[in-house]
């Protein structure tokens, strides 16, 4: 563990960021209705690097000329994702930022927001996405105005998978290419998101959490195929007692509400609730990445719990032999 206190969590840099972005940005976004540009969160050592280059920022004023012509004008609350409307002649409409990006960015791209205000949507390059594991984070219908909970509930998130990117750096030589995370509003709130979670329990609904986390997640990313994973997980309000249902869907890897409601820190101690929630997003990505459960595939390891993708969780867990070289063949983890 001691080599480990070298390691800077990613969480800690967004967070400063977050601050740089709403305050010496927002005023000349606002001035010019283009959203502020993305900053890439950068550290030493074996960090998650969540890639921006495939984000691009938007001319919301320009799109509301597009739209309703040259005499418009951006009014509203830009704290807010859909504060924003677009005044002509004392009428006020919404603005289809969904087609801002089409107009503003052409084919291959789709609309994106990686914050809750309207500083964050941007353009995301689904069509250039090339063996990176794309970051979701879904938000409940109720909690997408609370704008200080969704990017708090996003720092946590980059903390648990800041925990992965150092386990899996450490235990296989390789990572995952993580995107900047974004976020997707939903139409399940907070009492929706719990109650898959906690019936998952039952076999019977083992996977709804799953089944629903793939559907709010197609509003705005579409379902992957060979060239890209998804890492998906609910922000329900801070539930870290919210940690039954995680599951994988092929490329989908799905997390739980713990997992968007936990600070974890891979260069200290991890508590329980850190351990578990990086065990559940850690074991369901090497599902995404073609690992099987280890004694089902390697019974002849006398450690085969102790590994990942049993019932080892980190930072203590451990990868078998040739987990280790399927995932060095992997394209997803460099």
């Amino acid at each position: 563990m001691r080599s480990l206190c070298r390691f800077i969590s990613i969480a800690a840099l967004l967070t400063v960021l977050v601050g740089i972005v709403v305050g010496g940005a927002a005023q000349a976004a606002e001035a010019s209705g283009r959203v502020a540009p993305v900053l890439r969160a950068t550290s030493p050592g074996p960090t998650p690097p969540f890639d921006s280059s495939l984000l691009s920022s938007l001319d919301l004023l320009a799109a509301a000329h597009q739209q309703y012509g040259p005499q418009a004008k951006l009014v509203g609350d830009w704290q807010h994702l859909y504060g924003l409307r677009v005044l002509v002649k004392n009428r006020l409409f919404n603005l289809n930022v969904a087609r801002a990006v089409h107009d503003e960015l052409g084919r291959g791209w789709t609309v994106a927001a990686v914050g809750p205000t309207a500083y964050d949507w941007r353009g995301f390059h689904v069509g250039a996405l090339h063996n990176q594991t794309v970051v979701v984070m879904l938000v409940a219908s109720d909690q997408l105005n609370d704008v200080s909970g969704v990017r708090q509930a996003l720092a946590h998130y980059a903390s648990v998978l800041d925990v992965d990117y150092v386990w899996y750096k450490l235990r296989a030589g390789v990572a995952p290419r993580f995107t900047t995370p974004l976020i997707v509003p939903t139409s399940v709130d907070s009492a929706g998101w719990a109650n898959l979670s906690t019936s998952s329990a039952d076999d019977a609904h083992r996977y709804d959490l799953l089944n629903a986390e793939t559907k709010a997640m197609e509003v705005w990313v579409p379902y992957p195929n060979s060239r890209y994973r998804v890492v998906v997980a609910p922000y329900a309000g801070v539930r870290p007692d919210l940690w039954l249902g995680a599951a994988d869907g092929g490329p989908v890897a799905a997390g739980v509400p713990r997992e968007t409601s936990v600070a974890c820190d891979p260069a200290t101690p991890l508590s329980d609730q850190c351990s578990d929630a990086a065990y559940a997003i850690g074991h369901e990505l090497g599902h995404a990445y073609g690992l099987k459960h280890s004694c089902d595939a390697y019974p002849q390891y006398s450690n085969c719990a102790d590994s990942i993708m049993q019932t080892g969780k980190p930072m203590s867990a451990i990868l078998l032999p040739p987990e280790v070289a399927h995932l060095k063949a992997s394209p997803f983890l460099h």
